[in-house]
């Protein structure tokens, strides 16, 4: 299967959510901590594109191609949605074009 376990990225989301309720000022000054949900956002999409990927390579078109829309659309402005359009492309073109 994919290569890690993604809990502890839910758990570090579920962190920050509540950092920043409890200290919405801290956030705004410092950068790093504003900066740590998109790199979260990022880690997740990269997970979920290591999945489809890994169904890519087990003959699970199917299964990878449901990857790939699920992490576009949870995840539309991460560097991987980028490359699961890509490869859900490549994916059509190879089924005849089925979207």
């Amino acid at each position: 299967g994919p290569r890690y376990d993604a809990s502890v990225l839910f758990e570090a989301e579920l962190l920050l959510s509540r950092y920043t309720a409890r200290y919405p000022a801290a956030v705004e000054r410092d950068p790093v901590i504003s900066g740590l949900g998109e790199r979260i956002d990022e880690s997740r999409a990269q997970h979920r594109l290591e999945a489809a990927n890994w169904y890519l390579r087990t003959g699970k078109d199917h299964a990878a191609s449901f990857m790939l829309k699920r992490l576009i659309r949870s995840h539309p402005r991460s560097a991987a949605a980028g490359e699961a359009a890509e490869l859900l492309d490549q994916i059509n073109a190879a089924d005849g074009g089925t979207p």
